[in-house]
């Protein structure tokens, strides 16, 4: 667990800050996706940048395959 900070900006402009404890970065991540419908969200460990999730962010899908994204490369297999 670690203490994250998460500042909700408005039109650029600070919102609030929200400290928090996570378990790691996706956590931090996934609370930061959680708010940002009205509010663009930055997510701090500490002093380090972990992440700016833009508002209205659409959540990344993980069964997307990396082939079926642009410039996203398939495994050339051959079947028999």
């Amino acid at each position: 667990m670690g203490l994250y900070s998460l500042f909700r900006f408005r039109a650029s402009e600070l919102v609030d800050r929200l400290d928090r404890e996570y378990a790691d970065d996706l956590d931090a991540l996934d609370a930061a996706q959680a708010l940002c419908t009205e509010h663009t969200v930055e997510v701090y460990d500490a002093n380090r940048f972990v992440a700016r999730v833009k508002q209205g962010n659409e959540p990344i899908n993980v069964r997307d395959e990396a082939g079926s994204r642009p410039g996203g490369r398939r495994s050339a297999r051959k079947s028999d």
